[in-house]
Order: structure tokens, then sequence, then C-alpha cells
């Protein structure tokens, strides 16, 4: 019987990545099945959970996201084919979906939008590491302050700050590992909207068939982050050298460089247009899950260890994808609200606390890095409701 069972959902299976192979590579429906995950599907296959509450319109929004269908709230207020902002080449009106609303840069930079949605996603990973008692630390500024010496900080941070403002490296959280003695481990949170770059024909085109690799946006974009630490930190090292700082002999790291490279690896935690995460993000979860249930299962009754981290980790996936998912809704909502009437409502907007846009502005600049010593920005509270 389970033989049996298994050929039939087999040849199920081959037929259903037959038909979505044969759809055009720009197709909704298409995209969300190639880029889909155990975190994207907790939307439709979770039971609600009283620390991630949808509005309806938030809910509606992101089911139809996850599914590949239009958005209802574009479809109910007429604001298909809506004029955008020119930009360049970006296309100048909203499309059905409502992919434009997180990538144009005219509206994703308003009151802070992306921002938002990454910190929601920020958030509730760090709320989960806490849990688990990983020791975490969110937007953790000074690492590279004991590299530079003292009578040369001014002058750098100076310099630094005047030629290169958006070059900094503040991790959005460090954290103890447990599987290697308590190292600290830095992690880079990112959200990735729908880039016609990253979802098309090149990313898609394994997909028609049944158990071939995949290579899914958010791990293509996952895989950059590491490059873009390694280029901050050796702009730091320049810097460091321009204000009088001996450089190290020819083909040896710079002091930021080793500083950096002693963190062993950047973890990044991608999350997707479709609520879906990059590689790290499940190795992370399941670590997370883990660690919870070896303290947690004796008194919560379980039965065995296994049984009890498997719960935990479906518990950890079911809060990153329903807040994954709530949080894309969310900005996307108000970036929408923006486009129809021209100013976002506060309302439409309930994530974290406002001071995340204090805490980036001050991270734009490395001064602060550099002159300072080791300090910890306090997470927001999570708004409920």
């Amino acid at each position: 019987q389970h033989a049996l069972t298994s050929q039939v959902e087999s040849a199920a299976a081959e037929a259903i990545h037959r038909r979505v192979g044969q759809m055009d590579p720009s197709n909704a429906s298409r995209v969300s099945f190639a880029c889909a995950d155990r975190l994207s599907t907790q939307l439709s296959s979770s039971w609600p959970l009283h620390e991630v509450r949808f509005r309806n319109d938030e809910y509606d929004e992101a089911m139809a996201t996850s599914l590949g269908l239009p958005s209802p709230a574009i479809r109910a207020g007429g604001h298909d084919g809506r004029a955008l902002p020119a930009v360049g080449s970006l296309p100048r009106v909203l499309d059905a979906y409502g992919r434009q609303l997180l990538t144009h840069p005219r509206l994703v930079n308003i009151e802070g939008l992306r921002t938002r949605w990454h910190d929601d996603c920020q958030q509730v990973v760090h709320s989960t590491l806490q849990e688990a008692g990983f020791q975490p630390s969110m937007e953790v500024f000074g690492l590279f302050a004991s590299i530079v010496p003292v009578n040369a900080r001014l002058q750098v941070s100076s310099r630094f700050n005047q030629q290169h403002s958006q070059r900094h490296i503040v991790p959005d959280i460090v954290y103890s590992d447990p599987r290697c003695g308590g190292a600290r481990r830095l992690l880079e949170v990112k959200t990735l909207g729908h880039t016609v770059a990253e979802h098309t024909a090149a990313a898609l085109a394994q997909v028609g068939t049944r158990g071939a690799p995949r290579i899914r946006p958010v791990d293509r974009r996952a895989a950059k982050v590491g490059p873009e630490y390694v280029d901050h930190a050796r702009t730091i090292d320049t810097a460091l050298y321009t204000a009088g700082v001996p450089p190290p002999p020819a083909g040896a790291m710079g002091p930021a460089e080793q500083r950096l490279r002693s963190y062993d690896r950047i973890q990044p935690l991608v999350f997707g247009h479709l609520a879906c995460g990059s590689d790290d993000v499940h190795k992370l979860a399941d670590v997370a899950g883990g660690a919870i249930a070896r303290w947690t299962w004796q008194a919560a009754g379980a039965q065995t260890l296994p049984l009890s981290r498997a719960a935990q980790v479906r518990r950890v996936y079911r809060l990153w994808g329903l807040t994954a998912a709530r949080a894309r809704a969310r900005a996307s909502l108000a970036a929408l609200a923006y486009v129809a009437g021209g100013q976002i409502r506060s309302g439409d907007i309930r994530t974290l606390q406002d001071a995340s846009s204090q805490r980036h502005q001050r991270a734009t600049s490395l001064a602060y890095s550099l002159a300072a010593g080791p300090a910890v920005v306090s997470p927001p509270l999570l708004a409920r409701g």
C-alpha cells in the first residue's frame, strides 16, 4: 500500500512540474511555485497564532501573493495600471500583482517601508534566539573600535564619514553559537522584493523537472552578503591607512578584514517577496528550535526530546513564516495607500516602534562605530494586535 501510494503521488507531482514548466517564466504562479519552501507555505498550512495577528486586508494580500494571484487591494481600488513615478527604465505603471510596490525606489523609501519589513523579520529572529538562550544582541555598534588607535579615531571617523557615509558594518544580530562553544556569530537580515533580474527564466529554468536543483532568488541575494561585508571591511582599512595607520605586509589582510573574518562567516538571512527564506534561514530555524526543545521538553510534558524538537522547529517555522508574510503584506498595503492617496497613514504600518528610523540614521555613519566602544541598541517592543 505504501509503495502504491508513493508511486501515485510521484506521478501526480511529475504532472504538476510539467504543467508549471510550460508556463511563461514571468507568470506569477510559476514564480510562486519555484520559490516556495517550508517557510512560505506556513501561511496556507498553519493554524493562526496569537503572536502574529493579521488584519483581514493583510491576510488577503499575503495569501494572494503566496498563491501568485493578483492583489485584492489593487483590484478593489481599481489601481491596476496606475501611473508610478518615473525612475530610469523601471515600469511606470502598477501591475495587478503590486510587484513594484516594494521595489520601486520612490515607494520603498517613503516612511521607511522597506526598513519596517526588514525590522519585523529581524525582531522575530532576535526574539527566537533569545528564547533559545543564544544571547543575541541587535545592531551592535563599535565592533571595529578597538582596531583604531586612539590618536587616529577622530581623523578616521571624519574622513570615513565624508567619503563613505554608506559604507558601514553594523550587523543586524550578533549571537552566541552553541555548536561552536559559544563563538559569536554575525547575522545580516535582508529582504528581497520581486525583482525582474532575480525572478526570470534564468532563476526558474529548472522548475519543469522534478528533483532538479533550484537556484532561488533569496539564495542568490544571500550569496552577495559575505562579499559585501568584506568590501566594507577593506574600505575601513583604506581609511585607516590614509589616517596614518601602518599598512600590513603585501598580500596580508588589513586589521578590519582580520577582525571581520574572526567571526568565521556572515550568516545572511534573506526573506523574500513570497515569505520564503534563504538557506541560512532554514538552518537557523532548525538549530533554534532544537535548542528551545533541549531545555523545555521535560517541563512541557513531551514524551521524548526528538518529539519535542520536531514540535519546536515547526513552531519556529510558523512564527517566522507568518511574520514574514504579514510584514511583506503590511509594507505593500502601506505603499499602495501612498500611491492611491498620496500619503501613508500610521495605522497601515502597525509593526515595530518607530525608533528604527533613528537607529538606521545613526548606523549610516561609521564614525559612531570607530569612535565609540561596543554598545547595543535595545530592541523595540513588538506591537501586538
